[in-house]
């Protein structure tokens, strides 16, 4: 069996995936499989000049299982990701599968499930006026701010809050909101990226 390894210096990792432990010019053990094709998917989406590729033969299955459980997070594999599609001015999720490593799989899972909307503070829409109010709405701001108030359900002014946005924007759906899953893993990992993104997915 064929183990197709990659190794990365640490200054190219970016932020968000990187450990102060890591040195700049140092090559880290970064990923690796044993799919011919899941390895071409991602050396088609990396920018391949910022990795080092080792090829090792003679693995058994015993070897591989054993390389798994000393580098669980740097196993590829393919996931599927939400994306947001623009359609006649409105917005689908769309499916597709992106190739990653385990480590990048749970760095964007944290990210997504993290309550960023209890962690930011929101102004209320309705002290701009009214043409502003109808930007804010486009932007979703009305219903991050739903989602904001939300949190405050024990506050006396809670239900007086919601009514008033309800009869502003009765048609506006905090469940419309979604994360573009596919988006945010562009963002994690763009220091390993072609200049191309769409090759991320397949």
């Amino acid at each position: 069996m064929k183990v197709y390894k990659y190794y990365i210096k640490g200054k190219n990792i970016g932020s968000y995936l990187a450990t102060p432990r890591m040195k700049p010019d140092e090559y880290i053990f970064y990923a690796y499989t044993a799919d011919k094709d899941l390895a071409s998917l991602f050396e088609s989406s990396r920018d391949m000049t910022k990795f080092k590729r080792v090829v090792s033969k003679g693995y058994s299955k015993k070897d591989y299982t054993t390389l798994k459980q000393k580098n669980p997070t740097g196993e590829i594999t393919d996931y599927q990701l939400i994306t947001l599609i623009r359609e006649n001015d409105k917005y689908r999720e769309a499916n597709v599968y992106v190739v990653m490593n385990n480590l990048e799989r749970i760095t964007l899972d944290t990210m997504i499930e993290s309550d960023l909307a209890s962690q930011l503070k929101y102004i209320c829409p309705f002290i701009f006026k009214n043409e502003y109010i109808e930007a804010l709405k486009t932007l979703q701001y009305v219903n991050l701010y739903k989602l904001f108030l939300s949190s405050y359900e024990s506050d006396q002014y809670f239900y007086l809050m919601c009514e008033m946005i309800n009869k502003f924007s009765p048609d506006d759906d905090v469940a419309n909101i979604s994360n573009d899953e596919l988006e945010l893993f562009l963002t994690i990992i763009e220091p390993m990226l072609k200049n191309d993104k769409e090759t991320q997915s397949s």
